[in-house]
């Protein structure tokens, strides 16, 4: 079998050869008409149209960080009830939904659950989600090796 024959059978212009007639995809049709099931219909397309246009400019579709942006410093540090010093990283938030922690990097989500803004870090192990408070707050609250902690980062003036 020459190059243009295994091109021919697999792109499939002879129905014959094809790899598409050999699974079933395509059936063989003789020369009389075959009629056209074309359904198209025009107020579908622009419903369809329509919803993303709204979706995408209602903001739906892209969440808004401008609320979160900025440093964040280690401002309180507990654990099982006794205060600590706060030796943390600044968390550092940007405007494209990414963030910064020492090394660790990785993307927000911002979740609204029970009337509060939850704040995820994708890339944090440990600290689990955090709740937004007066809109410069940051509190993490979880467990690690056995001992609550909760540590409040809070936003800095640049």
């Amino acid at each position: 079998m020459d190059l243009m024959s295994l091109k021919l059978f697999l792109l499939g212009s002879e129905p014959s050869g094809s790899l598409s007639y050999l699974f079933g995809k395509r059936k063989k049709v003789s020369n009389e008409q075959v009629p056209s099931n074309n359904n198209f219909k025009p107020i579908s397309f622009i419903l369809v149209i329509l919803f993303l246009f709204f979706v995408q400019h209602l903001g739906f579709a892209k969440e808004d960080f401008s609320s979160i942006v900025g440093t964040y410093r280690c401002w309180k540090y507990n654990v099982g009830g006794a205060g600590k010093r706060c030796t943390s990283p600044p968390l550092k938030i940007y405007a494209d939904g990414t963030y910064q922690m020492s090394v660790e990097k990785g993307t927000v989500k911002m979740l609204k659950e029970k009337g509060k803004v939850k704040i995820v870090l994708s890339q944090s192990k440990i600290r689990g989600p955090g709740t937004l408070l007066e809109g410069n707050q940051i509190l993490f609250e979880y467990t690690y090796n056995g001992w609550e902690h909760s540590v409040t980062y809070l936003k800095t003036e640049e």
